[in-house]
């Protein structure tokens, strides 16, 4: 994209410039459902936690309470083991990419 842009191609800029948005496009559609799986968790986490346990039997006390123990732990659906899928992390990592993007443009510059 630097180079395109500094030596006024703009046909080599269209390619990277759409090529980066669906990249982007991408990233957020899989961050999003990301979050929606966390939210979804989070919502069977706080239905099990008002539901009237003390109505239950014995077995059924214990589900919950193995539900209960099992939703304190934060979950994230993780992506290649490294990069768990949240809006939070596709914020920090469009930060991070600006960034380095505006870093790149400043040592061009030079």
């Amino acid at each position: 994209i630097f180079q395109a842009i500094y030596l006024n191609r703009m046909d080599d800029f269209l390619i990277h410039c759409s090529f980066t948005v669906c990249t982007l496009t991408c990233s957020l559609g899989c961050n999003y459902m990301g979050q929606a799986y966390i939210d979804h968790y989070n919502n069977v986490f706080s239905t099990v936690y008002n539901v009237r346990w003390y109505v239950a039997c014995v077995r059924v006390q214990r589900l919950i309470l193995f539900l209960l123990q099992k939703g304190t732990k934060p979950y994230g659906m993780k992506f290649g083991g490294l990069y768990t899928l949240s809006l939070e992390s596709f914020a920090m990592l469009s930060t991070a990419s600006i960034s380095y993007f505006t870093v790149l443009c400043s040592l061009q510059k030079k």
